[in-house]
């Protein structure tokens, strides 16, 4: 069994890396960016979401994104009941073809 050296010990719980320590390695140069960057946007995304999840849990929020998701409804039928015949009929199709697209992906 090998003996530990205790400087190693030592540089590994001190937070530093390889390249910090002098172990450079191209596998660790090259491999290493890309997944510390994945795992910043993870932890970032995690963090955002939960945030996010707890303020939209508050009473008064919800309420306030529930009104302006009603209020975004209808000024969107706002529209449709303004716009010409043409851009009516236009806005309808795609509308139907976005409803087709998302049913095909749910399975319904």
């Amino acid at each position: 069994m090998k003996a530990k050296d205790p400087d190693i010990d030592d540089a590994r719980r001190s937070g530093k890396t390889r390249l910090d320590r002098g172990e450079s390695s191209w596998y660790a140069c090259l491999v290493g960016p890309p997944f510390k960057a994945i795992g910043f946007f993870y932890r970032t995304y995690n963090s955002n979401r939960g945030r996010l999840a707890r303020f939209a849990s508050k009473p008064r929020v919800s309420s306030a994104l529930k009104k302006l998701i009603v209020f975004s409804l209808l000024l969107w039928i706002v529209v449709w009941l303004f716009a010409s015949d043409e851009s009516r009929n236009r806005l309808g199709d795609v509308v139907k073809q976005q409803l087709g697209s998302f049913e095909s992906r749910t399975g319904q």
